[in-house]
């Protein structure tokens, strides 16, 4: 919850004597994160090459992988903060949740343009629908290998977003007044194919898998 914005805050004498307390616009419900580190079972005291020494032993012993999971809850949607909408007749939820109708977008007869100089009573943000939002997996294999007894080189190959998850961005919250519009896109079913009040773009949020390998001396 935040209590630090004012709903009206503009300079036409519109001006509240004090914050709103609401759901705030980075507020989670849920989130949860799973990490761990396992030594593969290859080389030494390993089910497979367990005896393994000398040279053989120095590239294939202590070898461990290591991850961290993450998923999250969207933030909270937002409603076109130019426009008043009804909550008695209008239900944000979409029946059937696309990205051409993330938001319900079916009923454009629930919103009116907001008249000028009018202030602002209803916050244009809900819990009911939340922004779109999905896990992510890192993983990494890395091995010391000794150079010295106080000497050791570190070898890490990383992977980030591993399985390639997308997060697009929020549903559109421009002119509810005016149906989704069909763009370029050939496949009717994904991101950007649809433009319009609650429709998702193909602006993708977060990062594609990227991949790294480093090198580290401890000593």
């Amino acid at each position: 919850m935040s209590t630090t914005d004012y709903l009206n805050n503009t300079a036409t004498g519109l001006v509240d004597d004090k914050p709103y307390k609401a759901i705030d616009g980075n507020d989670r419900s849920w989130d949860f994160a799973l990490s761990g580190l396992y030594n593969l079972p290859v080389g030494r005291g390993g089910a497979l090459l367990g005896d393994a020494h000398g040279v053989l032993g120095q590239f294939i012993n202590d070898w461990q992988l290591d991850w961290t999971f993450t998923n999250d809850s969207g933030i909270p949607a937002s409603y076109p903060n130019a426009s008043l909408f009804n909550y008695g007749n209008y239900n944000i939820r979409s029946a059937q949740r696309s990205y051409k109708s993330y938001l319900n977008n079916t009923q454009s007869n629930c919103f009116q343009s907001f008249p000028e100089y009018t202030a602002t009573t209803q916050l244009p943000r809900t819990t009911v629908v939340r922004n779109p939002w999905a896990q992510q997996t890192a993983l990494a294999v890395e091995k010391k290998f000794a150079i010295r007894e106080s000497i050791k080189l570190q070898f890490k190959a990383e992977a980030f977003n591993a399985t390639n998850t997308a997060i697009f961005g929020a549903p559109s919250s421009s002119s509810p007044q005016t149906a989704p519009v069909r763009t370029s896109v050939a496949d009717p079913n994904q991101p950007g194919a649809w433009s319009g009040f609650g429709t998702i773009s193909s602006t993708q949020q977060n990062f594609p898998r990227q991949m790294q390998m480093s090198l580290k001396l401890l000593y």
